[in-house]
């Protein structure tokens, strides 16, 4: 019968070992050794291979996160540029609105103060009038243009 290991390949061999069969158990064995030793080979390699490949997924994963990093930084920058832009623009046309309003509230003003000018000239000459009449009706003389009769 045989006995297997984890690899399901003979450890051994048993048998009714004779001194004829001593050597072909030694040969046997050696070939086994030699077929271990070439299995722990194959599984370091097989490990250091799946480590490197670990290490580069690593490395792709930082690469990546740094990148995405970078990416949101020129994002976020991107994003305060475009706030402050605005920002500027909304103080640009918060002064020019009160540039406009002060211009209007001037301009109504002047325009009061004319209209307030030209009341005041308007009685000023109807009382002119009014007042040369008086003094001429007063005075009971007869106005130089009408003849004398």
């Amino acid at each position: 019968f045989n006995i297997h290991n984890c690899y399901n390949r003979p450890l051994f061999q048993v048998n009714f070992i004779s001194i004829y069969d001593i050597r072909k158990v030694h040969t046997e064995t050696t070939a086994f050794y030699f077929w271990r030793v070439s299995v722990e080979d194959f599984l370091k390699t097989k490990e250091l291979e799946a480590e490197l490949a670990w290490d580069r997924e690593e490395q792709l994963q930082k690469q990546e996160e740094e990148w995405a990093q970078c990416e949101l930084e020129e994002t976020e920058c991107i994003q305060k540029q475009k706030e402050e832009e605005a920002h500027v623009r909304e103080e640009a046309e918060r002064v020019r609105q009160e540039r406009e309003t002060h211009f209007q509230r001037e301009e109504q003003e002047c325009l009061e103060r004319k209209t307030r000018l030209e009341e005041i000239m308007k009685r000023t000459r109807r009382t002119e009038a009014s007042d040369k009449k008086t003094v001429d009706q007063r005075n009971g003389d007869i106005p130089k243009g009408t003849p004398s009769g």
